[in-house]
């Protein structure tokens, strides 16, 4: 199975809720997940995997959020097809809250850097009424309606291993 896209929609709420909808779409040649997923205990062993092997991913990050530690959990895993049993993705969600102020906040993701083994895009909505200031992420970004940063991060682009977003809240 290799991977091939993935795609992250970050959502951070006034009330300081951050959601992460994070999908890894795959190729799947032999139908290793065709299989896992016809069988309902394999599937549900499967997803089990998932969610702590993601969730040990989360707690080897260091997530700070106006200078306090956020710890990011894994809320709900799915695993399906994207059209053909030949596709399967994964699906994760996950959140954390943090308090918010009025003014300046700043989110900072430190971790192990690496290399982008898949292309993969990333959108940050933040509250409505927020204005992004600044954005470290190591790739070219855009910013839409002054609160939404659209990313895309293409396969061999190195990762450093830090993230930064500065934002305003009025």
């Amino acid at each position: 199975m290799k991977a091939i896209f993935g795609y992250g929609f970050f959502s951070v709420c006034s009330d300081g809720f951050f959601l992460q909808d994070i999908i890894f779409e795959y190729r799947d040649e032999d139908l290793e997940y065709y299989v896992i997923l016809k069988d309902e205990d394999v599937k549900k062993e499967e997803l089990r995997n998932l969610r702590n092997n993601m969730q040990k991913s989360l707690d080897e990050e260091k997530v700070i959020v106006n200078g306090a530690r956020a710890f990011p959990n894994v809320l709900g895993v799915e695993v399906g097809f994207a059209g053909s049993k030949y596709r399967p993705y994964i699906r994760y969600l996950i959140g954390f809250k943090v308090s918010l102020r009025h003014g300046e906040n700043f989110y900072r993701d430190i971790y192990e850097p690496t290399i982008a083994e898949y292309d993969y895009t990333v959108t940050w909505v933040l509250p409505p009424t927020a204005v992004v200031l600044k954005a470290d992420v190591n790739v070219p970004y855009h910013v839409n309606n002054g609160n939404i940063i659209s990313l895309y991060v293409r396969r061999g682009t190195h990762l450093p291993g830090f993230e930064e977003i500065i934002f305003q809240i009025p």
